[in-house]
Formats: C-alpha cells, structure tokens, sequence
C-alpha cells in the first residue's frame, strides 16, 4: 500500500506536470494564514495571485507569445486565481528533424503535436497545471468546449499550429480577464 512499483529499470514517475501549482497553492495557503492577503506567487511560470498590488484593481500578467519567446502577446488581470501556460514551445525534443512535445497523449502513447500553446485560468494553480496538460492533449476546439460546457470556472487560451498556420481558441470566459 501507498507505493509506486516500477517493472523496468530507469523508469520514474515525474510530477513536474502539477507540481509547480501544487507548490503555489501551498505557499499561497500559509500566507493567507498568517494575515497576507494581497501577493503573487510564482513557481516558475505557474502563478497564483491574490488580492491586488497598490494602487492597481488586480494584478496584470504577461503571456508569452509562443512564437516571439521575447514578447507578451497580451496581458491578463488576476485576482485571487491561479494561471498557468502549458505547451510545446518551451519543452521538447527534436529527433531526425523532427519536434517531439513533452506532453504525451495517453490515448496514443506518443506525443501531443498541434497545441503550441494553453493558457488557463483557474481557481486554484494546481487545477490551470492539470487542465493546461489536458487541454495540450484534447486540441482547442474540443478543449475549449469542454471547459464551456463543464462552467467550472477554468478559462482557456488555446492556441493550435497546423500546416504552419496559428489557429486560437478561447472559453467564453476568457476575455473578461484580458487587460
């Protein structure tokens, strides 16, 4: 019981997927409980924000543009959410000339090849890790679909590269976080 048995040597179980919400979460929990109230947390690159800064309405979050690495393609306002960008932009592999993503379909086995990019807004900063995964995994269309159709409070910029055209995707929720 509560153990992790692996049959092949070398083989290792990775949390990397949620483990930088988790991690979030947890500081955000403990400055909460001592009094703190308004602050960000960033665990790299996974955000939770709460309250606002002075002299600001909510704290103002840049997402990187997944083609132009050195600019924000905008700005998004957060109070008391989590956010998070998954993709295969940043993390993956190039094999005889071709780009591997690090996000692995369980359904296939093999790696997830057309969102470059999602970015989720989320109550917690666990739940944007988790659901930026899975939206990497279901493709924009289906994803944002199913975030509307859920109404659980996770927004969503997915962003999708086919036959080198960009194609976006956006939960109806979405733009009422854009700065």
């Amino acid at each position: 019981p509560n153990r992790v048995y692996f049959k092949k040597p070398g083989m290792k179980l990775d949390l990397g997927g949620i483990a930088k919400g988790f991690a979030a979460d947890e500081i955000s929990k403990i400055l909460k409980k001592n009094g703190v109230r308004n602050f960000y947390v960033a665990a790299s690159g996974s955000i939770f924000a709460s309250g606002k800064p002075p002299d600001k309405d909510a704290w103002y979050i840049g997402i990187q543009d997944p083609v132009k690495k050195d600019k924000n393609m905008g700005l998004v306002r957060l109070r008391d959410k989590g956010v998070s960008t998954s993709g295969n932009y940043e993390r993956f592999v190039t094999i005889k000339g071709g780009r591997y993503s690090h996000i692995i379909d369980p359904r296939s086995g093999y790696p997830q090849k057309y969102v470059v990019s999602a970015t989720i807004i989320a109550p917690t900063t666990i739940k944007a890790d988790a659901f930026g995964s899975a939206m990497c995994v279901l493709g924009g269309e289906r994803g944002a679909k199913l975030l509307n159709a859920l109404n659980i409070g996770i927004e969503a910029l997915i962003i999708e590269e086919r036959e080198g055209k960009l194609r976006y995707f956006r939960t109806k929720g979405f733009e009422k976080h854009l700065a």
